[in-house]
């Protein structure tokens, strides 16, 4: 897998430009403009900021979830929920649970 194509990918996906990644990974624009331009890869310090700015794990950047035949509503699900503060997630467990036992 090429990084930067991943990269932009998600970033497409998410409607973001890189100076929003820049700002939500708290790195310098130059930084990911540099990986764009050049087509290189970056160190673990620098995806790992990525990773956190885009709110995913770098398991989850390295293994896109088309490729374990996620259906595009629960992979939109899983994305959703990767941008959740633990109190948020802690919410929808509640209702999720809630809608269970009404079901």
């Amino acid at each position: 897998m090429e990084i930067t194509a991943r990269l932009k990918a998600l970033l497409n996906e998410r409607g973001w430009t890189v100076a929003r990644l820049a700002k939500e990974a708290g790195l310098p624009e130059s930084t990911l403009r540099s990986l764009f331009s050049r087509n290189t890869e970056p160190t673990m310090k620098t995806l790992e900021a990525v990773c956190a700015g885009l709110k995913i794990t770098p398991d989850q950047f390295f293994n896109d979830a088309s490729e374990i035949g996620l259906r595009e509503e629960e992979r939109r699900l899983l994305f959703q929920w990767a941008c959740l503060r633990e109190s948020d997630k802690e919410l929808v467990y509640a209702l999720i649970e809630s809608l269970a036992e009404k079901g």
